[in-house]
């Protein structure tokens, strides 16, 4: 049928091609996934997709709305994507599909023109195609205006991608009830898959579903969340912790983005200067909440789904203690009877409860976990199991081979960071990651081979220190050991073959993953603390062998340290934060009574949009993973830490007194650590 159409494709109408399109993408799997065996038909397709894409370059006038979104979404279905747009011919040799960024342009600017007469559905169609296909826009900023200001048109014209998802958002903006659930969520997630910033997209879905932050208007004014779908959810959860985090992907990784910050505090500033702190908050708390209302769970969710929703909540430092509970849960019973997978990408087709959990799902869901320092024995111990069984070769052995036929090494370190954080360590499966990361015969040029990579990244070997330090001091009978010149050689290597990124002969510089910026709060309190008399250096780095550590401010002499924590220490609780009672500030807890402060607020400091933290005491703060392991460790080694939280801090800072007299409490809780005790 294929090969008799192609010759006759003029005599189709639009509607005709775009019938003949639809019906090849629901009946065949994506192009790439055919084997040698079914050249003939893959080459009959290719050149089917290939003529009708042709139509739409010479007829595209001749297309309705409707023929133009199905067509666009065929292509992208059966996988016709700029990322992979070559087949295999019957020599072998790769064949490009011509003139495919061209069909997707053409096709755009349709859907520009006439998106006000779109329906919901061709818009969320034509939108997810795009960003599935690779399509991606050429001004990502444009629509960015927490961080840029450019309203000039004009350079739009020239790519009318960035006009489609610009003309799409206004249609969302304009008219949200008219689209359905699964429309809605389409399209913030085309916007995060593409990179595409639109802050004030993201606002208008959030305040059309949960309502805005002050709770202006009635309950029916806004839509709720009763009708997602678990995968509604996940997509939901995951676009808009994206949004926040493609702002800090995009910048350079050493330095501070143009908010001022890095790292996850660039993360959270950036969300909350999107949305406003109390959006963001409301959101994810009506979807925690939703999710845990229902009858039946998370039974329903796919691994996908759960890995997205927890890794957005993780990102976005979001805790809600009763949703991570039952996903825990969830996944503990899951992995005890579904199968495991047999590939990196195993497709298998089950109900929701026996789809295999993938490696990258497996590494998400830990990692979030740690990373919010939710404890939960019994996930990290129904997965110790469940990976090494998935790494077992045909002979049941466990090896480098069989490993990296399913793990990528960031993962394999992640998910060793994730048992140390939460103080589990499984032989198994902590065996499993060290023979991943470094190879049973520590040869890093076997290892590059076997896991297909140019080496350790940066961040995988500042986490191996870590994991390794932890199980010396907590775990010493797994007598798992870092080779004795770690990272020297592990490293990534230049894509030429180069030497090694880390410095092969220099031990000062082989931790140089250590960034030391300390921040100007801690300039002040350190000047604070040496007005009341605490002798201390700033930013100590440990001596050997754990150099890669650092104490914000330090007496090393007595061994006390003062670690100034701002927001990227601690995760957000959620539980009870939609009641009123949870909104009522208290300083239930602390040594000494504290002022009241005002809330966060977004202010401009040296022309740029700054997130000023302030939030009340109120229980609503929960130290997070790293934090929490980088104390433990330094108790461990003798040291002891006091922590002074920001917004304690805040509290106090600007009145010297008060200032005085709060870091006076502060270094008496581990001058004399014993004295509540006599």
């Amino acid at each position: 049928v294929a090969s008799s159409s192609v010759k006759r494709l003029r005599e189709f109408s639009p509607q005709e091609l775009n019938n003949l399109a639809w019906s090849y993408a629901r009946l065949l799997q994506p192009i790439s996934s055919f084997q040698v065996k079914d050249f003939a038909i893959q080459q009959a397709v290719t050149d089917l997709y290939r003529g009708i894409g042709n139509e739409i370059l010479s007829r595209r006038k001749e297309f309705a709305p409707q023929d133009i979104s199905t067509t666009l979404w065929s292509f992208a279905t059966i996988g016709f994507s700029l990322e992979q747009s070559s087949t295999i011919d019957n020599d072998g040799e790769r064949r490009e599909m011509e003139n495919l960024e061209n069909i997707y342009k053409t096709a755009a600017h349709c859907v520009r023109l006439a998106a006000p007469g779109f329906k919901p559905q061709e818009l969320s169609n034509s939108l997810w195609a795009l960003a599935t296909a690779g399509v991606i826009p050429a001004y990502l900023d444009y629509f960015d205006t927490t961080f840029n200001d450019n309203n000039d048109f004009s350079s739009l014209k020239d790519d009318p991608i960035t006009m489609c998802f610009g003309a799409v958002a206004k249609e969302l903006i304009k008219r949200p009830f008219e689209f359905k659930e699964q429309e809605i969520k389409d399209i913030v997630w085309s916007f995060s898959k593409a990179g595409m910033r639109h802050p004030k997209l993201f606002q208008s879905v959030a305040e059309h579903l949960v309502g805005s932050a002050a709770n202006e208007g009635t309950a029916t004014a806004w839509r709720g969340l009763s009708t997602f779908t678990p995968q509604g959810f996940g997509n939901l959860a995951w676009s808009f912790a994206k949004q926040a985090t493609i702002f800090s992907d995009t910048t350079a990784t050493d330095t501070p983005t143009l908010s001022g910050n890095n790292g996850r505090l660039a993360v959270y500033e950036t969300s909350c200067l999107d949305l406003g702190e109390a959006l963001v908050t409301k959101l994810f708390a009506s979807i925690a909440e939703e999710c845990v209302r229902r009858d039946c769970g998370f039974t329903n969710f796919k691994p996908q789904d759960l890995s997205n929703v927890v890794w957005a909540f993780a990102t976005l430092g979001l805790l809600h203690t009763s949703f991570l509970t039952a996903i825990s849960e969830e996944v503990a019973r899951r992995v005890a009877s579904c199968p495991v997978p047999k590939h990196r990408n195993d497709m298998n087709i089950n109900a929701s409860n026996l789809v295999p959990i993938k490696p990258q799902e497996i590494a998400n869901l830990l990692w979030s976990s740690a990373t919010l320092n939710f404890r939960s024995s019994k996930l990290v111990n129904a997965m110790a199991p469940y990976v090494v069984s998935a790494c077992r070769n045909r002979n049941g052995v466990v090896d480098e081979r069989s490993i990296a036929s399913l793990f990528n090494r960031q993962e394999l370190a992640n998910i060793a960071w994730s048992c140390a954080v939460l103080e589990e360590y499984p032989r198994d499966l902590l065996e499993v990651c060290y023979m991943g990361l470094l190879g049973d015969n520590r040869d890093p040029s076997y290892m590059r081979m076997v896991m297909n990579d140019l080496g350790l990244q940066k961040q995988a070997i500042r986490t191996l220190l870590y994991v390794q330090l932890a199980l010396d001091l907590e775990a010493p009978h797994l007598h798992l050991s870092l080779p004795v010149n770690f990272p020297q050689g592990y490293g990534e290597i230049s894509g030429t073959g180069g030497a090694s990124k880390l410095s092969r002969n220099n031990k000062a510089n082989v931790n140089s993953s250590l960034e030391l910026n300390p921040s100007r709060t801690q300039f002040i309190i350190g000047r604070a603390l040496q007005r009341i008399g605490f002798d201390h250096v700033q930013e100590f780095v440990l001596d050997p062998p754990p150099d890669f550590l650092s104490i914000d401010i330090a007496n090393p002499e007595k061994k006390l340290g003062v670690e100034v924590d701002g927001p990227s220490h601690y995760a957000n609780v959620l539980d009870d934060v939609l009641s009123n009672n949870s909104l009522i500030a208290t300083n239930e807890g602390l040594p000494f009574d504290l002022p009241n402060t005002p809330r966060s607020s977004m202010v401009q400091i040296n022309n740029r949009k700054r997130m000023q933290f302030r939030w009340e005491w109120h229980g609503r703060r929960h130290e997070n993973g790293p934090t929490a392991l980088k104390h433990r460790i330094l108790c461990h080694l003798g040291w002891l830490i006091a922590h002074v939280p920001f917004w304690e801090w805040n509290c106090v800072a600007g009145n010297i007194e008060d200032e005085n007299d709060y870091l006076r409490e502060v270094i008496k809780e581990i001058s004399d650590p014993d004295e509540g005790d006599e």
